[in-house]
């Protein structure tokens, strides 16, 4: 498996915007087949900061991923949605109950 975090700073503005171009996606995302899941943290105590958890089988599942339709808009969409770039960082699990 491989997961993708990925940090996010909106701008204020911009927040409500967000929201609803990440669930877009992230709904799409939960339905390819070598998505196994993708998840949306808003922290409690900024608002405007976001975690993604995406988990996909392979390196390749992201690629494909990021061929998608619904990924596409969201990238062509949230463009102006940051306050800085978002902080991407892919790594493998050590644990995880998923496949016990």
């Amino acid at each position: 498996m491989f997961i993708l975090t990925v940090e996010i700073k909106t701008k204020s503005a911009k927040r409500p915007d967000f929201i609803e171009a990440i669930i877009e996606n992230a709904k799409g995302s939960n339905q390819e087949p070598e998505c196994i899941r993708f998840e949306v943290i808003q922290h409690q105590d900024d608002l405007d900061r976001f975690t993604l958890i995406e988990v996909y089988e392979s390196e390749k599942s992201l690629d494909a991923h990021r061929g998608t339709s619904h990924f596409k808009k969201y990238a062509s969409v949230s463009t102006d949605f940051f306050e800085v770039p978002p902080v991407r960082t892919g790594g493998a699990f050590i644990f995880t109950p998923i496949n016990e």
